[in-house]
């Protein structure tokens, strides 16, 4: 049996070397200087790791680096695109996505189909289908499966729990079906989750240690990074703005509670609200683009406030540096993103500093893209499920 100092040396090996693969992977070309820099490592330890990278076909070398003064010139590195790849898997309620991804987070494959009103068999048939379609086209190795599934979701056991309006699915122990079927490893968390992940990763996140992701699209969701982590609870539960009460005696959730915000300030909803006054038939991003009805403004300023009001009470919660806006909340106008950072710093109690409301970098793709994110979480942290196909 190992001793616990073997173990703990082996933790911190898999972590050293997971760091420096993420500095490599979620920037641009970095020298070896650099990274010693940036991790804390030293120039021996960070000399060792690479050259580990590169006879594991992880990292490659790409050339000197010209901004560096005459003498030994420092080789730019880049990850090998012979390095493992990774698949993510996307759950909507009315869609579902299987996407490859090198570990820059460049999409190499995607595949998507419609669901309605299928039970978990048909439900675990089509994602076995596209996630086999983007598995032909990788070359190498796969090193995990991503599931970004709408929640509640269990991240500790690996289950799709009961996520509301699903078609009565619930209780699928996915992860442990998934690496049965595919003989990798798997994760699973939220969607919005997933996405707070790729915008720290490889988003506009990546210059902050704490904040919120706000997703809209027919529900509300979130994800929040504190401390540079995604946060989770013991039990691997994370947040779940969109089922917090604006008004306490307000609309009846399905969840239970009464006053959610996604009851009143989801896309969907807002999207038939705005039919509704313009008689126009058109979707929740086109509306956000024409200025030609005036009862447009009116309905998008109020749906901004709405989601200001329960952003507040978050940001005097956990105090973030920074909110982003991800999925169809990235089509608001710039009055209405405007209003919402004005409306949060006016109120919000911390006056001594001035939080963002941004854009996400992936748009309306964050949740795909961050599916694939949930295996590279692991990965970067030095997760000993995957470490041995990376670090040995």
């Amino acid at each position: 049996m190992p001793s616990k100092t073997g173990i703990n040396n082996q933790n911190l090996k898999y972590q050293n070397r997971g760091l420096i693969l993420q500095l490599i992977a979620t920037g641009n070309e970095i020298s070896r200087i650099e990274l010693s820099k940036r991790s804390g490592l030293t120039k021996m330890s960070v000399t060792n790791i690479i050259s580990e990278f590169i006879d594991r076909h992880l990292v490659r070398e790409t050339g000197p680096d010209r901004a560096v003064t005459p003498g030994r010139t420092p080789i730019y590195l880049d990850i090998s695109p012979d390095a493992p790849k990774v698949i993510g898997v996307l759950i909507n309620r009315d869609s579902c996505s299987a996407v490859l991804c090198d570990l820059k987070l460049h999409m190499l494959a995607l595949e998507t189909a419609d669901i309605s009103h299928c039970d978990s068999s048909r439900l675990l048939d089509i994602l076995f289908g596209l996630v086999d379609k983007v598995k032909e086209q990788a070359s190498g190795p796969i090193a995990g499966i991503g599931i970004a599934s709408l929640g509640p979701v269990d991240t500790v056991n690996g289950i799709i729990l009961n996520p509301t309006n699903f078609y009565g699915i619930n209780n699928i122990p996915i992860v442990r079906i998934f690496e049965k079927c595919y003989g990798v490893p798997a994760y699973l968390d939220n969607n919005y989750d997933c996405a707070a992940l790729a915008e720290r990763f490889y988003g506009i996140g990546r210059s902050y240690e704490d904040f919120i992701f706000l997703g809209v699209t027919n529900g509300i969701g979130s994800g929040i990074i504190s401390g540079g982590q995604l946060y989770h609870n013991a039990a691997g539960y994370g947040s779940e703005l969109g089922h917090t009460s604006i008004d306490y005696n307000g609309n009846l959730c399905a969840c239970g509670n009464r006053g959610c915000l996604e009851t009143y300030a989801s896309a969907s909803i807002i999207q038939q609200q705005l039919r509704e006054a313009t008689q126009k038939y058109l979707t929740f991003r086109e509306f956000c683009t024409d200025p030609s009805h005036p009862a447009i403004a009116p309905i998008l300023s109020d749906m901004t406030d709405k989601i200001s009001s329960a952003l507040i009470n978050a940001v005097n919660l956990l105090n973030p540096q920074a909110i982003i806006l991800g999925h169809e909340a990235v089509y608001l106008p710039d009055e209405n993103v405007a209003q919402m950072e004005e409306h949060i710093n006016a109120i919000k109690l911390a006056k001594d500093y001035h939080i963002p409301v941004l854009r996400s970098h992936f748009g309306d793709n964050a949740q795909l893209l961050g599916s694939t994110c949930c295996v590279l979480n692991g990965i970067f942290r030095g997760s000993s499920r995957v470490g041995e196909l990376f670090f040995g």
